[in-house]
Formats: C-alpha cells, structure tokens, sequence
C-alpha cells in the first residue's frame, strides 16, 4: 500500500501544482516537449526543428512525427514559442515561451515540499492529515483521507470515460 500512496499521492500533488502554475494541465507528453527542449538548448540556442524533434522524441520515446505533433501542441499551449530562422526561411527555431522560467521554479519549489510530504504520509500511512503542513492545502491529497480517494475516484472514472469517448470517434 505504501508504494501505491507514493507514486499516487505524489503524482497527484506533482498535477495540482503544474495546473495552479500554468493555468491548466500539462499532459506527459508536453512534459517530454519540456524536457526535450531543455536538452536541445543545451546543444543549440534557440534550438532548431531538427534538433528539437530528435530529444522530443527520445524524452518521450516516440518517433518522430509523434515528436513533432508534441511539439507543435506545445506550442499551441504556449509552452513553446517558434519562429522562421531569419537566414533560412524553411527552418523554425524554438525557445522556451515568456515566463515559462518563473513556473517551472515555482513547481521545482513545490517538488521538494511534495517529497517532504510524501516521506511523511509514508511513516503514517494511515493518517488522513499526514505531512499536510507541509504544502499550501491546494496540492495536498493524500489516499488515506476518504475526501481524496473519492476525488481520486470520480477523476479516473472521467479520465477513463472521456478515453472511451475518443476511441470511439477515432473509429467512427
């Protein structure tokens, strides 16, 4: 139980922050875009399509016209900000869109507290209120209270039907 209320409780929490930071969720794989994007800016900035697409596509392991259409949702998101290469008008160059810097520290902060949190709900596993002193009550959930797991509930049965729901359009 305790390695569920780990990986559960933190990914939770991990949600609750990065919505509260960007206004909205962040799937996994615009995470990988971020990821992805980090790393290319490394080798080359602003980083080009090719580049971008390549650590894109290793970040979240898909190929890379997956990459791509992860990068441009990202971009639509405004995670990411594009532009045409000044010297080569068939090249787009990436960055980091404005202010994104202030969010990611904003949930990096939060990522230490959540630990904290979470080694606390895992000497106390039964305790509802476990390490809730620890965050602001917006990104405290823990499984053991009945208040989240209901939440935790509701959430998955949506996710679940709302999958189902693309299936079958995707078919039709």
């Amino acid at each position: 139980m305790q390695n569920q209320l780990w990986i559960i409780n933190g990914a939770v929490m991990r949600d609750l922050v990065i919505r509260q930071a960007f206004g909205r969720a962040i799937d996994d794989p615009t995470r990988g875009v971020i990821r992805g994007l980090t790393v290319a800016l490394f080798i080359e900035a602003p980083a080009a399509t090719e580049l971008l697409t390549a650590t894109v596509a290793k970040a979240n392991n898909v190929s890379r016209v997956t990459a791509a259409k992860h990068i441009q949702n990202a971009v639509t998101a405004g995670i990411v900000s594009s532009r045409q290469d000044s010297n080569d008008n068939r090249r787009w160059l990436y960055e980091f869109a404005p202010g994104l810097d202030e969010k990611l520290t904003m949930v990096r902060s939060m990522e230490v507290r959540i630990m904290a949190v979470l080694s606390a709900q895992m000497l106390e596993p039964d305790n509802p209120l476990a390490g809730k002193g620890l965050i602001p009550d917006d990104f405290y959930f823990n499984l053991a209270d009945p208040e989240s797991l209901a939440l935790f509930k509701t959430r998955i049965a949506r996710e679940m039907w709302n999958q189902k729901k693309e299936r079958q359009a995707k078919s039709s």
